[in-house]
């Protein structure tokens, strides 16, 4: 999940010479001069080597004058000093691409074919990008979900699972299996490897981006499939939809429920808090395009210091300019070409069997939810029937 403290790379306190160096070179750039910009962003990285503005400007750049070895030694640099950024890791990927091949990027970031299917993705499949590493039991009712809501096929990466998980989607048809034993985060949280899939098999697909435990809820879903609602997007000109993560969570302890493979995670877990979040703000972020909730649940249970970020980007048309962000809380579409707040996230992060695993207050087993929480109308809980 990410924090507050994550999104704030990019706003944290520069400098100010820094700064000015770093705006000499959008100068040199607006004036044709390339090399005098280099100059000018390196002397803004010897003054305060943590601001990423300018790493950034000279990827750009080297991007632009094809110098893919020295792309490739930035993105190095970065990710071995400093926090994982989204954009970094693609301009790793296009690197790769670049000087070797794009099987060189995959080798990087250890992503394996583990089945030996036929990749055959007709041209309007809409795609589901999954991680998951020990979750065989929720396995069967998710891929039974977003089956019925219209995925065609599902690419997915085994994180080095050891309760069958892997064995359990070998067996199934449209599922597309990788695996992999990298660290999740070094893998930007798994959003490296989507980008690797979707660049090889997704550009230009409508592509779902969840995680086992997240359910895409919209407006109409129970008549709607995916394929219409993509449609409709298409006709609109808008390539992704956003909205908010909502956790869910059980009556009594959690440590109590009691969950059956294949079974609706809603049987289970269908409370949720009336105040879904904290903190908004809209037209936040790094790119300020999108609405930017913060709280919730676990922000009320397990309080952060950076709080807890639950906006989402669960569906979007892939294409090349397209940065996929760690844990697809944000994206670089404008505004315009985004369908905001229209969809929820159904999160089944306290349902069995999460405690599996480890969690970030394992003591939260034994606390049960109460006050401030809504069960779900009949009406709602009807979305897990399609």
């Amino acid at each position: 999940m990410k924090q507050a403290d994550d999104i704030n790379w990019f706003e944290r306190k520069v400098d100010r010479r820094a700064r000015g160096h770093h705006a000499m070179g959008l100068g040199w750039i607006n004036r044709g001069r390339p090399l005098h910009a280099l100059e000018s962003f390196q002397r803004a990285i010897d003054i305060d080597h943590t601001y990423i503005n300018p790493y950034l400007e000279i990827g750009n750049l080297y991007f632009k004058l094809s110098r893919w070895q020295d792309l490739l030694g930035l993105c190095h640099l970065w990710l071995e000093r400093f926090h994982p950024i989204s954009q970094i890791h693609k301009m790793m990927i296009t690197a790769y691409e670049a000087l070797e091949s794009l099987d060189a990027a995959f080798a990087y970031y250890d992503l394996n074919r583990a089945d030996q299917r036929d990749a055959d993705i007709a041209d309007h499949d809409i795609l589901c990008c999954v991680t998951c590493r020990n979750e065989h039991p929720r396995l069967p009712y998710f891929l039974e979900y977003y089956r019925s809501l219209g995925v065609d096929r599902f690419l997915m990466i085994d994180n080095g699972s050891t309760d069958g998980s892997a064995e359990y989607l070998l067996q199934q048809e449209d599922v597309l299996l990788w695996h992999s034993e990298l660290p999740f985060k070094e893998a930007n949280f798994g959003s490296s490897w989507f980008e690797l899939l979707l660049r090889r098999y997704g550009v230009g697909h409508w592509c779902v981006t969840v995680d086992t435990d997240e359910f895409l809820v919209y407006r109409g879903a129970q008549e709607k499939k995916l394929r219409a609602l993509c449609d409709e997007m298409d006709v609109r000109q808008l390539q992704a939809m956003t909205g908010q993560l909502l956790d869910m969570y059980s009556e009594g302890p959690v440590s109590e429920a009691e969950y059956r493979p294949g079974q609706d995670p809603l049987e289970v877990c269908a409370w949720f808090d009336r105040k879904s979040y904290h903190r908004r703000y809209e037209m936040g972020g790094q790119y300020h395009n999108q609405r930017l909730l913060f709280g919730g649940v676990r922000q009320r249970v397990f309080p952060a210091r950076n709080d807890y970020l639950l906006s989402k980007v669960a569906l979007l048309k892939y294409q090349p300019y397209v940065v996929l962000d760690g844990g697809q809380h944000l994206t670089n579409i404008p505004a315009q070409s985004l369908a905001h707040n229209q969809m929820v996230l159904l999160h089944f992060k306290f349902s069995p069997p999460c405690w599996t695993t480890p969690v970030r207050n394992p003591g939260a087993k034994h606390m049960p939810w109460t006050g401030n929480s809504t069960r779900l109308t009949s009406g709602v809980s009807s979305w897990k029937r399609h």
